[in-house]
């Protein structure tokens, strides 16, 4: 028979994991602390049906009036603020891709706000480079649903680690992948111009992360790599082929420290850490294979 999930209750794990303590600033004595409105849908929570638009693992930054003049005023004076938003380095700006769940959700478009976005496609409007302040370790909930429903709200504070803290995070880009314990991380600026935040998709690069090397502003830097994790190995070549895809495929080889925990039977359909998952933590499922190989960074915060 085949294996059942209970609708709504698969297991899942956000894609970051945290290791140490560290600071995490919160803002409270400035105001509410909250993602842009306009942000797209990145999943949907679907135990309460709500949109998500951050994933956790994204290095975020905030936007104000004088460097993104123009994202900044596309909301309502009434409602403008210092939103958070996805990080990034590049040259150029970063535009948003929409879906056809933020068609559903009705998340307000940015380049003609408040109405919702009618149909999917690539904003107009972009956001200029963005400095990170930090790395949400938490899916963020989209921040229109206060205004969208009466009186609803799934997050009123957000937050982000900052300094001190050490993260594990899976390898979702070639940036990620050609870093190696030691070496300076600062966000990825390498999509210039044509970068597109589009955070439901696993080939995102806007607020990933990439090698932080001399000649580099200080500014955009976010931590250092302590450790990068082999987690597995394709056995055949499938593009983007994330890590629980390539493994509910039987396409994988282990090659990792985590083989113990294969051991462990799990409730087949649940997607629970074990002989599910290969023994591979389930906050490591996202990964995307770079030549075959699954990888996995330890990241010493330090954005301040």
């Amino acid at each position: 028979m085949a294996a059942r999930t209970p609708r709504g209750y698969a297991v899942y794990h956000k894609a970051c994991q945290e290791i140490e303590e560290g600071i995490r600033p919160t803002l409270s004595d400035v105001g509410t602390l909250l993602p842009a409105p306009w942000l797209p849908v990145s999943r949907i929570d679907t135990v309460h049906d709500d949109p998500q638009v951050i994933p956790a693992g994204t290095i975020v930054g905030r936007i104000n009036a004088t460097d993104h003049a123009d994202i900044y005023t596309a909301v309502t004076a009434a409602k403008r603020t210092d939103f958070v938003v996805p990080a990034h380095a590049g040259t150029g700006e970063y535009t948003l891709t929409y879906g056809a769940n933020d068609v559903t959700y009705l998340t307000p478009d940015i380049d003609n706000y408040p109405t919702v976005v009618s149909a999917a496609g690539v904003s107009t409007l972009d956001i200029p480079t963005v400095k990170p302040l930090g790395i949400v370790t938490q899916d963020i909930y989209a921040s229109h649903m206060a205004d969208t429903w009466t009186n609803y709200v799934r997050q009123h504070m957000i937050t982000f680690l900052s300094w001190g803290y050490v993260i594990m995070i899976p390898v979702t880009t070639a940036s990620e992948a050609s870093l190696q314990a030691g070496d300076l991380v600062q966000v990825e600026d390498n999509d210039a111009a044509n970068a597109t935040w589009r955070p439901a998709s696993y080939l995102n690069t806007v607020g990933r992360y990439k090698l932080w090397e001399s000649g580099d502003c200080p500014e955009y830097k976010v931590g250092r790599v302590l450790e990068k994790i082999t987690l597995a190995t394709q056995d055949s070549s499938v593009a983007s082929q994330i890590l629980s895809a390539a493994i509910a495929a039987d396409n994988t080889s282990a090659e990792h420290n985590f083989g113990g925990l294969g051991k462990v039977q799990t409730v087949p359909g649940l997607g629970l850490t074990g002989s599910g998952t290969n023994g591979l933590p389930r906050s490591m499922m996202s990964a995307v294979p770079q030549s075959q190989v699954y990888y996995a960074l330890l990241i010493s915060v330090s954005c301040v």
